[in-house]
């Protein structure tokens, strides 16, 4: 008994030797002690892929992976700003279009134009028959101060109403 466990500790050297060349032992060792080729190339594959992952715990990345967090954390901040800006500047948007119909609505009814909000800027032509209204609006933070949206609307002005007594 005391003999298979020295062959076995041999052959057991010859794979962890094996390992660390990168090539198996095809001696006939493994097999004197009842092993196999296929035992020894298995154990050899163990013993390399032990070592591997216990380099790899140890934390040799050199801060990698915080240098990476600390690369992401702008690119995702200025995403994030991007996005609210077109969102803000988008709903501005859909704001002054129906800002800019319901004055030119309210005008060619002969009626004041209606407060549209501190924010908004409006222009009224009567071109003939024709009302065009242009409404300007600022868009509020995180856009840079001065960004504006504008939308024209035109309605056809209707005569007025005649009331008999």
């Amino acid at each position: 008994m005391a003999a298979g466990r020295a062959s076995r500790r041999s052959a057991s050297a010859a794979i962890a030797v094996a390992a660390d060349t990168g090539e198996v032992a095809s001696s006939g060792e493994g097999r004197a002690a009842g092993e196999d080729l296929a035992g020894e190339i298995v154990a050899a594959s163990l013993v390399r892929r032990r070592r591997w992952s216990s380099r790899h715990r140890q934390g040799r990345d050199g801060g990698s992976a915080a240098l990476e967090v600390a690369l992401m954390v702008p690119v995702v901040l200025v995403f994030l700003v991007v996005c609210a800006s077109a969102y803000t500047a988008l709903f501005t948007k859909l704001d002054c279009v129906d800002a800019a119909g319901t004055a030119a609505r309210a005008v060619a009814r002969g009626e004041p134009v209606p407060d549209l909000g501190k924010d908004a800027e409006v222009a009224v032509v009567r071109d003939g028959d024709l009302v065009r209204v242009t409404v300007r609006m600022r868009v509020p933070a995180p856009m840079p101060s001065g960004f504006t949206v504008q939308q024209e609307a035109v309605a056809m002005a209707e005569p007025p109403v005649t009331v008999l007594p």
